[in-house]
């Protein structure tokens, strides 16, 4: 039986490392030792969320979107993407043996699997969205030959008509996929209104800086009380601005889950792992994508499309026309996820070992 597994979120934002946090509970949950593996802030937001357990730093791929075209970005990374997964690769085969390792999770790294344990490779992204055909084929032939190392590919969303991630989620037969539905470390909370509105930022630089910049501009001007959390979870900060903009740079999964239910409104990308969180809570947002990642625009015009959120472009936001058109959407609707299936998913793949 295994006791031992090693789980690497990408360092891509904190969004991997906050959907890791529930697979981590059912793991704990099923006496099973965690050991953590990652780089940056989402290694920082797991030893935020999990002191007590072993965290091993792994090569960061340390992904930058410094214009709006995501190509063009990810071209100009390609060799390094490639060179962070065979370094992550070889260590991971060395941590086997040095740790015991009976099974390896990886949340959208690249080289963290091996023939030695069984792996498995965690993504909403089976299809990765390129509006231009050529190069579409290309990137998605390449995803799925890294999905095809791992023994397993799990799926945080519902199958068929359900899913929240549409088109994204929809795996081949080449590929060994099991859904094991949304996953979010928060709770409803009934709480009285504290904010007018959250802000929560995320994703990777300077994108993460330019939308915190051109939101402040724009709060100074709104009436309302606002928390804004930076996500950065390597910092502890706290300054209000004007007695109504709160900025704090960081909280864990308790206060922030405190905070968006006491919030009327979220302002956030719309990044899945955010997403996943807004339809456990059933709060109403205004979405924000990260300019040229195209995973991102996809979900956030299918979100609107369904009448759940509100959208505004980075650049040429107008923030309260956002808010008030946020105000007017249902909201995602919620469905209750009691975790049953991934914990099926790690007893049938971990523990019949």
């Amino acid at each position: 039986m295994l006791k031992r597994l090693l789980i690497a979120p990408m360092d891509w934002g904190i969004g991997h490392a906050t959907r890791c946090v529930p697979i981590i509970q059912a793991l704990e949950r099923l006496d099973i030792e965690v050991v953590v593996a990652s780089s940056g802030r989402a290694a920082a937001l797991l030893k935020d969320e999990f002191p007590y357990l072993r965290h091993l730093e792994l090569p960061a791929y340390d992904i930058r979107y410094p214009s709006r075209h995501m190509y063009w970005n990810i071209a100009l990374q390609g060799n390094k993407i490639l060179h962070t997964a065979r370094k992550e690769h070889r260590q991971i085969q060395q941590w086997i043996d040095q740790y015991q390792l009976g099974g390896l999770m990886s949340d959208n790294r690249f080289g963290c699997f091996s023939a030695k344990v069984p792996s498995v490779f965690l993504t909403h992204q089976v299809n990765i969205d390129i509006p231009f055909w050529p190069l579409s084929q290309v990137v998605n032939y390449w995803n799925h030959w890294i999905i095809r190392r791992y023994q397993q590919c799990w799926i945080p969303d519902w199958p068929g008509d359900a899913a929240l991630a549409g088109k994204l989620s929809v795996a081949s037969s080449a590929i060994n996929s099991v859904h094991i539905g949304p996953l979010s470390r928060f709770k409803p909370k009934q709480l009285a209104r504290e904010w007018d509105a959250l802000v929560l930022l995320s994703g990777p630089e300077p994108q993460r800086s330019y939308l915190e910049a051109s939101l402040l501009e724009q709060l100074a001007a709104y009436p309302g009380k606002v928390l804004i959390v930076q996500g950065k979870p390597e910092l502890k900060t706290w300054r209000i601005i004007d007695q109504k903009i709160h900025i704090r740079s960081h909280l864990n999964a308790n206060e922030l889950n405190h905070a968006v239910c006491a919030a009327d409104l979220v302002v956030c990308r719309s990044g899945y792992s955010t997403l996943m969180d807004l339809c456990v809570l059933g709060k109403k947002a205004l979405l924000i994508p990260t300019p040229g990642q195209t995973e991102q625009e996809y979900l956030a015009q299918r979100f609107q499309a369904k009448g759940y959120c509100a959208v505004q472009p980075q650049y040429g936001l107008d923030l309260v026309k956002g808010l008030e058109e946020a105000r007017k959407r249902s909201g995602i609707p919620t469905k209750e996820n009691t975790n049953e299936a991934l914990e099926n998913a790690i007893e049938n793949l971990f523990l019949s070992i």
